[in-house]
């Protein structure tokens, strides 16, 4: 179950109902008080720069590398991120910019929005970031930089009917003996936009 509405800082108390084929009905005990917490931080906090992609330089910042399918030439396979402005019909999750991949349906595509960061060791970190996708997944993947290897890998499935709609992402993590992370992210064959991206430190 997923609470929405929630607002950070506050405890809420839930209780289960279940309901079986003959209407049969059981109620569980109130939950123990169970405190939302933050996914987004004030931009003073946020350790991304330019985290919703309003630089002038968003594609060179963010290290956005083509991919080419096979090692192909050929022009619809060589997939790679593109800066869309709100003010052109493209539609953000805030501001004018966001960054945008159109996928081939062939398939995932490392098509590289690729955020280096350093944080402290052994810090709790929660990391935010808004995407929609028109038919498929949300696929990232939080990198150690140091050794280039994939400490946390997300594939997330977007029902059909979240098509072309915002969501957001969250992911809290202690960085342990890390003090350089990266963050990527990819299509899944089909079109992704992502926006407004979030880094900040928590207490747990």
């Amino acid at each position: 179950y997923k609470d929405e509405t929630a607002v950070a800082g506050t405890a809420y108390y839930y209780r289960l109902t279940a309901v079986d084929m003959d209407g049969n009905k059981a109620v569980g005990d109130v939950s123990l008080p169970v405190k939302a917490k933050r996914t987004t931080c004030e931009e003073s906090e946020n350790i991304i720069p330019d985290y919703s992609f309003e630089g002038k330089n968003v594609l060179d910042d963010f290290k956005v590398a083509p991919y080419r399918l096979g090692g192909t030439s050929n022009p619809e396979d060589i997939l790679k991120w593109n800066v869309i402005k709100g003010i052109e019909g493209e539609e953000t999750h805030s501001g004018t910019t966001a960054l945008k991949l159109v996928g081939n349906g062939k398939g995932s595509s490392w098509a590289f929005v690729r955020v280096d960061l350093d944080v402290k060791k052994d810090t709790n970190y929660t990391f935010t970031f808004h995407a929609k996708t028109e038919k498929g997944k949300v696929l990232w993947k939080l990198l150690n930089t140091t050794a280039w290897t994939v400490v946390h890998e997300a594939s997330t499935s977007i029902k059909e009917s979240d098509y072309d709609t915002w969501k957001s992402y969250t992911y809290s993590f202690n960085s342990g003996d890390l003090d350089k992370i990266s963050f990527v992210f990819a299509d899944a064959g089909g079109t992704v936009t992502i926006d407004d991206l979030y880094l900040f430190e928590t207490e747990e």
